[in-house]
């Protein structure tokens, strides 16, 4: 009774068994949902994120304050991220795409449930601006959240990534300049390099293929497992394309 309790609360549906080099997870908030009311209290004692209502999540502060977080889509989260955990390969990553007003309490969660030691980077996607507010500043970038089990043997294979060229050439000499640098934590498009075709920049939050192929290819080796848990029809055409297997995991939304 127990173990058919668990697999009805599970969030993730269709589990494969091998674990995965690379789970990206997307998630988006439904446009439906009221947003978060967010309440600060004591709460001795509480360490982890814990969910105490349906909607309701404590999320530890330290010095024994917590935030009372009143958010479904929120709340959801502690279970799905332990689902899915278990999933991934000891050399592996597992990366949160967030929306930049929803990252930072997606980071907290992650944080509590797999440890602060197991945040490995961030990476930010610079994009053309949704829309122009007349009253603050356009949104113009999205956000992944990379965790991984073990920093020492997480999968980084720096030799496969593309360079892009020094904004100064002249500065760092020919050798250089013709090598390229690495890119930072920080991406952005060019209009018109290659796989940046049918992007419609306006929507402002579709990610070219280029940027899907350097993040494969840095985090994955041909034949290793990608799992893609909601939304990532973008990146299973790469992932196909670099001869990646993938598998996509349904949730119920």
């Amino acid at each position: 009774m127990r173990n058919d309790a668990r697999k009805s609360s599970n969030p993730v549906q269709e589990q494969p068994d091998e674990q995965a080099v690379l789970i990206y997870l997307h998630w988006p908030r439904p446009v439906t949902l009221p947003y978060r009311r967010v309440r600060l209290c004591r709460g001795q004692g509480l360490r982890r994120p814990q969910r105490t209502a349906p909607g309701v999540l404590l999320l530890p502060l330290g010095e024994g304050w917590v935030v009372e977080v009143l958010d479904v889509w929120l709340a959801s989260w502690p279970s799905l991220l332990e689902a899915v955990w278990p999933r991934l390969s000891p050399v592996g990553s597992l990366w949160i795409r967030a929306h930049p007003q929803d990252a930072a309490y997606l980071k907290v969660v992650a944080d509590g449930l797999l440890g602060r030691r197991s945040f490995h980077n961030e990476l930010v996607w610079v994009h053309p601006a949704r829309f122009r507010h007349p009253r603050r500043w356009p949104e113009t970038h999205q956000v992944l959240l990379g965790y991984v089990k073990s920093p020492q043997c997480a999968l980084f294979r720096r030799e496969s990534i593309d360079r892009i060229p020094y904004m100064a050439p002249r500065l760092v000499g020919k050798v250089k300049a013709l090598r390229g640098k690495l890119p930072t934590d920080v991406w952005w498009p060019a209009y018109d390099e290659p796989g940046t075709e049918g992007v419609s920049w306006g929507a402002g939050e579709m990610f070219p293929h280029r940027f899907w192929e350097r993040f494969l290819q840095a985090h994955t080796r041909p034949g290793d497992l990608v799992l893609i848990v909601g939304q990532g029809d973008d990146l299973a055409l790469v992932a196909k394309a670099l001869e990646r297997r993938y598998r996509a995991l349904s949730l119920p939304l």
